[in-house]
């Protein structure tokens, strides 16, 4: 499943094993023909269905500046 980021070095799962996330760790200039663009760091979730697949959800884009995003985890909030 492709996390329309480039870099993917970490990721984490939900301590229910329903939800994957990772994490793009830098941001990458991309030629497309005449242009470039960039894509950013990014954190990528995906929901992990019963028989181990994965559906992509949603990503999220990170600005990391001149450093790189080596790590991502997920805590519980209690409500």
């Amino acid at each position: 499943m492709a996390t329309e980021s480039f870099h993917p070095r970490t990721f984490s799962i939900r301590s229910d094993g329903r939800m994957l996330v990772s994490a793009a760790v830098e941001p990458l200039r991309v030629r497309e023909g005449d242009t470039v663009r960039d894509v950013p760091a990014a954190l990528t979730v995906f929901r992990i269905a019963a028989d181990g697949r994965l559906t992509r959800i949603r990503k999220y884009h990170v600005e990391t500046g001149n450093d790189w995003m080596f790590w991502c985890g997920m805590v519980p909030l209690e409500v």
